[in-house]
This record gives C-alpha cells, structure tokens and sequence, in this order.
C-alpha cells in the first residue's frame, strides 16, 4: 500500500472514533500464498488436540492475535512504517534494559491497537512508546518513570504519555498482558544457552515481520527452538522438547520456520535487532543464522525445510 503524499488518515489518538476492525477490513485483498500456508499449518496443529487445550488456544492465545492485514484500514501506513517502528521500539526497549517479555508485549499491544484504530504517521512513535510503558507496568519488577519514557519521544510530554495510556487501555479494554512465547521458549532451551541464544533471536523476528502476525506465541517459540536446533545440527533433540513442552510437530512448525529463515536470508533490515544479537552476550546469534542461511539457500533459490524434516 503506497504511503506517498501527506498523511491522509484521521489522527485519532485523541479521539474516541468507533472501531475500524474487523468492519472495514472484512474487504481486505486476497492473502498471499505465504499467509494462507501459515494459516493451513494453525489448522492442522489443532487436529488431535484435545477439546480443553483447543479451547485454550482458541480462548486464550488466538484471542489475543491482531488482524494479520490490519494496514489495509490505515490510509497512512504501510509494512515498512511498522517494521521500522518495531526496529525503533526494540532499540528503545534494549537502551532501558528492559525484560524480552516487555518487548513482545509492546509489539502485540501496538498491533492490536492498529487493527481497531487509525493512527497518522505522526502518532506512531507516539502509540509505540506508550504501549512500551503500559507493558512495563505489567512486566518489569521496576517500571521507569513517564519522564524516562517520555525522553524518547521528543514530541511527547509525561502528561502526553498519561492520556495516551488511558486511550490504549480504553481500546483493548483489560486485555494487556497476553501469553508472550519468551517462556516457553526458555523451558524448551533449558541447559542450552547456544540454543536459547539462536532462538531468540528467531523469536525477535516476528516483531518485525508482518508475515508471521498469524502466529500464535506458542507457534513461534516452537518454531524458532526447532529451527536453532537445525541450525545447531542439533535436531535430534527436538522430538522429545516438541513432545514435552509444546503441541507441535515438525510439519505444523515449518511454514513458521521458513518465513523466519526467509527474513534473514533477505537484506538486512531493522539494524537494531540484528546488532543486539550480533553481540557476544547472544552467542552472535544473528551472525550464525545469517551465514548458514545464506550458505544454505544462496540469493535466487527458494527457502525450504523439507530436507530437515526427518520422520
């Protein structure tokens, strides 16, 4: 979606507009191949499941999911202003030190907020730093005062901050903590710091890349831990961590899987993500990943799993 010319959408951070979705995004364009092949996997994961542990996905997890096209309803805005604000967000979040959990709340906070409200471009900094406030509320043992956050934002006051939290809170109602996939993660990599590190930072990926907006949390954990043992060589683990912790199996994590190996192999964008995992603190995670993906799929070919999946 083009974002040439001036900010044409209503700046409705001030105002109490009714909802934008799911109304106006019943008319969406065709999904993409890619999106639709998420889609079939989340279908199929179900299959077996128990009717309690299906209820909870469906009630807890998928309750919490954003529309996965909700640009389509935000005249001003396109993928690349929201992969650049994630990029903004996780530099602003790894500069206050705050915890990985606080970073995934934020970004399911700023996307549910932008499948139900338009936002003009001015304001998205604005509604970014605000969603990263109200999460460190509910996530940090010590939340950083409205001044601190406001200094990230020059164009926003604590008084600023203050209003905007109540209108974000208002919006999604009491639905502000959600099930971030940072714990799961960490007991599946439990004892394997080279795993937890790679994981991670696959995990990190879907801030900034629309396409895995589907996902559940629990989905991207699991895929990301399955796809850092592959990078590891490390597969043979796998079975009895999928088995163990999480209800997936190698053909419901793939198409995950491949879109997070697709976004590395690409050029590089969203520098902050990839210099936080590039650090020795994180194994140079992004370094690793980047290297073996491009080594396994060189520029032109298609990314595929299929060789990896054993069984």
């Amino acid at each position: 979606m083009s974002t040439s010319g001036e900010d044409r959408s209503t700046d409705t951070m001030d105002l109490d507009v009714e909802a934008v979705w799911p109304t106006a995004l019943i008319h969406c364009e065709k999904e993409d191949d890619e999106m639709r092949a998420l889609t079939d996997q989340l279908a199929i994961a179900s299959v077996g499941l128990g009717v309690k542990l299906a209820d909870m996905l469906r009630n807890v997890e998928l309750a919490f999911l954003p529309h996965p096209n909700y640009v389509a309803s935000q005249p001003a805005l396109n993928w690349t202003d929201r992969g650049a604000l994630m990029d903004w967000l996780a530099w602003v979040h790894a500069d206050m030190k705050l915890s990985a959990e606080t970073l995934f709340c934020t970004v399911n906070m700023v996307d549910r907020f932008l499948s139900q409200r338009q936002v003009g471009r001015r304001k998205l900094r604005h509604l970014g730093v605000t969603c990263l406030s109200l999460a460190s509320k509910t996530e940090e043992i010590m939340e950083p005062s409205s001044f601190k956050f406001a200094e990230y934002e020059g164009d926003c006051c604590p008084e600023d901050l203050e209003r905007y939290q109540k209108y974000v809170k208002k919006t999604l109602g009491s639905e502000i903590r959600y099930p971030d996939p940072t714990r799961l993660l960490r007991q599946m990599c439990e004892g394997d710091e080279d795993a937890k590190a790679v994981g991670e930072f696959l995990m990190v990926i879907s801030t900034v890349e629309h396409r895995l907006l589907r996902a559940p949390p629990s989905l991207v954990a699991a895929a990301a831990v399955w796809t850092a043992h592959v990078v590891l060589g490390k597969e043979e683990r796998m079975p009895d961590l999928t088995h163990e912790y999480s209800w997936y199996t190698k053909a419901h994590m793939i198409a995950t899987a491949e879109i997070m190996v697709d976004y590395v192999r690409r050029p590089i964008r969203h520098g902050a993500i990839w210099e936080k995992y590039a650090t020795k603190k994180y194994r140079k995670a992004s370094t690793i990943v980047r290297n073996w993906a491009l080594a396994a799929w060189p520029e032109g070919t298609q990314v595929s799993l299929e060789d990896h999946r054993r069984g």
